[in-house]
């Protein structure tokens, strides 16, 4: 067994920069994410929104039929026009942004709301309770192992996200460590 590979590995500078890309990704893509993710789950959750059912039935649907690459490329793109009209040249934040829901992790969520009594949001309420301390007072700590479940799914999926971090990151000082294990390999 030669380790020679490994010993290479630790000392170039470029893996722990790759890394530390891999962890910013990780990081604030879960934490995106998941605030996205909460706030569309907890707003399909609510029996008084206007045409609940049609903007429950589009978001199964996505998941039912998915549109593809085109669509995701397309997104990326107005998402790195848009990051470039504000001078934000940085792609890292392109992954982490343009990745921000995935609709099966919206309905857990949606489903976990749903099931919090609502006796409970009535008695919030009558206590003076507005949406927002509905949301982050009654609902999140109700369904907190939900929203832990779907923090680990996010974090995953961002750990291990190389197609379009290799698709959209041009420099390779932002790659993350995903794209640079496979550069390496590549140029073996």
């Amino acid at each position: 067994v030669q380790f020679d590979a490994f010993k290479e590995l630790k000392l170039t500078k470029r893996f722990w920069i790759s890394y530390a890309n891999t962890l910013f990704v990780t990081f604030y893509g879960t934490i995106w994410s998941l605030g996205v993710s909460i706030l569309g789950a907890y707003a399909l959750s609510k029996p008084r929104l206007v045409f609940r059912r049609g903007f429950n039935f589009f978001l199964v649907f996505t998941m039912w039929f998915s549109a593809g690459l085109v669509p995701q490329f397309l997104n990326y793109k107005e998402t790195q026009t848009i990051f470039g009209a504000m001078g934000i040249m940085d792609d890292k934040w392109l992954v982490v942004i343009a990745m921000g829901m995935a609709a099966f992790n919206v309905v857990l969520l949606r489903n976990a709301f749903e099931n919090v009594p609502h006796e409970i949001e009535e008695a919030a309420i009558v206590d003076g309770a507005k949406e927002m301390q509905l949301l982050t007072r009654v609902y999140v700590p109700m369904s907190k192992s939900a929203i832990a479940t779907v923090g680990l799914f996010f974090g995953i999926s961002r750990w291990n996200g190389y197609f379009w971090a290799r698709t959209m990151i041009r420099n390779r000082n932002e790659w993350p460590l995903q794209v640079y294990i496979r550069d390496q390999l590549e140029d073996v």
